[in-house]
């Protein structure tokens, strides 16, 4: 876990280092995408270092787990651009930008609650029950902290 909050602690000065001006909007974006592939990766030792598989277990984990955030990739891209769309416009926002952010907010949590579902499925078929649920102990657990962090730069809303 270590490895991880060192990643997100270098993340969050990266996004508040280049929020203090829009001339390093496209910089931060990039220091962005760039963490976030550290974090994928950074993902996967942590896992394995937690999870503990047998030599049989992890021949048929690793392809499956893959897949897995092969899929979550395309979510956390969308939740990224909605939130640097909401970070680069939250002092103007429009009702129908508000509307539309956070409808697209709800969207992807249903699709990613869908998505834990079938993929909760087929780990089940390949683990024991303890592991599977520890899997997604450790998943939730790295979501949490990243939710954590990025809740701390990301500015509130300016009401009317």
């Amino acid at each position: 876990m270590k490895l991880l909050k060192t990643t997100l602690v270098f993340l969050a000065a990266a996004v508040l280092a280049g929020y203090a001006s829009d001339t390093f909007a496209q910089q931060e974006r990039d220091q962005i995408e760039l963490m976030l592939a550290q974090i994928r990766t950074n993902r996967q030792a942590i896992v394995t270092e937690n999870l503990d598989l047998t030599a049989a277990e992890s021949d048929v984990f690793w392809p499956l787990y893959r897949q897995f955030q092969n899929d979550r990739a395309a979510m956390v891209d969308r939740t990224m651009k909605m939130l640097t769309e909401f970070r680069d416009n939250f002092d103007v926002l429009s009702e129908e930008q508000a509307k539309a952010l956070v409808d697209e907010y709800f969207k992807i949590q249903k699709e990613e609650l869908r998505l834990n579902e079938k993929y909760l499925r087929e780990f089940r078929k390949i683990l024991s029950q303890k592991k599977t649920l520890r899997y997604f102990q450790i998943e939730n657990k790295l979501d949490a902290i990243i939710d954590y962090d990025l809740s701390q730069v990301i500015p509130l809303v300016l009401a009317d």
